[in-house]
């Protein structure tokens, strides 16, 4: 993401929209607990707050941390389990 914006000229801070369209009964498996899904997204059209970037020299998992968070809530969950508790990515293994 970060290197398209560069070599467009485009520097921070910058507002990224994201939307995921026909999103309706989509759900994530939770692989620490057997697959067991939490919930199914309820609408059509999941919109994610915008996310203000303020360096976008950040890791691109740093920057999208807020977007996940917001994908796996609309799941049911709490939050993305592909960071700790501290924010860091360490992924979904």
């Amino acid at each position: 993401m970060k290197q398209y914006y560069k070599s467009l000229g485009i520097i921070s801070p910058i507002i990224i929209s994201y939307a995921f369209l026909n999103a309706i009964n989509y759900t994530i498996s939770n692989r620490s607990s057997s697959h067991h899904v939490q919930g199914k997204i309820d609408r059509e059209i999941l919109c994610i707050n915008d996310l203000y970037i303020d360096n976008i020299n950040d890791k691109n998992e740093t920057i999208l941390k807020p977007v996940f968070d917001s994908i796996w809530n609309a799941c049911g969950y709490e939050y993305c389990p592909a960071y700790d508790t501290e924010g860091n990515y360490i992924g979904l293994g």
